[in-house]
């Protein structure tokens, strides 16, 4: 009996892609997809800590109003997640998810019980973002991150150079202050920069403009 030949789709050439080919293609699709799944995982946990600022917020709002409740919640919650989840859920994390559902809001309705509001950044962008208190700046930064797909560094080096660089004299009065902050820096470099950024604002400020 005769072998019949694979029949080929109305239009697909016939011709077998050279070899080099056919990996450069696999290999696009493949980066393509891990960054896609990527996206989808950062936009999934920045969404679920949302989710959980938003129930931290609705307890204290429904629960005693005697003094430090809020806090004795958030240390006991952290505690119980940290034995389940590890590290991530520690107070301060849990505090900024708390200042996460509060800086981005909406109204709810029974319908919409469990969706957060459209959040394109990484959560490690919002975690930054929420250091800059004054909240045209942030949601200035936050446009231009999205708009110039800047990651965290860039985010960093923007945002430090205007908004939330403390002068030499606060980051060498709170030790804690760059680590609290998730800046990275160790307090050597935090004071280089102060300290620079300090002298440039300095200079700046005593340079004459043209034609002033």
């Amino acid at each position: 009996m005769a072998t019949r030949k694979p029949t080929v789709p109305a239009g697909r050439s016939t011709e077998v892609l050279p070899y080099r080919q056919l990996l450069q293609t696999v290999v696009r699709l493949i980066e393509s997809g891990r960054i896609a799944a990527g996206r989808a995982v950062n936009q999934t946990i920045t969404a679920t800590y949302w989710l959980v600022g938003r129930q931290i917020v609705e307890h204290e709002q429904h629960g005693t109003r005697r003094a430090g409740y809020g806090e004795q919640l958030i240390t006991k919650l952290s505690k119980e997640l940290i034995v389940r989840f590890g590290r991530g859920f520690s107070q301060r994390n849990l505090e900024q998810m708390r200042a996460f559902y509060l800086w981005k809001a909406i109204p709810q309705t029974p319908s919409a019980e469990l969706m957060a509001p459209d959040l394109p950044l990484p959560w490690s962008h919002y975690s930054r973002l929420l250091a800059v208190r004054d909240e045209n700046a942030r949601a200035y930064y936050e446009r231009e991150a999205v708009r110039g797909g800047w990651s965290v560094r860039q985010l960093d080096r923007h945002g430090a150079a205007h908004y939330w660089l403390p002068s030499p004299s606060f980051v060498v009065g709170n030790n804690h202050f760059w680590h609290d902050c998730g800046q990275g820096f160790t307090m050597n470099e935090a004071r280089v920069i102060a300290t620079d950024h300090t002298i440039q604002r300095s200079t700046a400020a005593s340079t004459p403009r043209s034609g002033v």
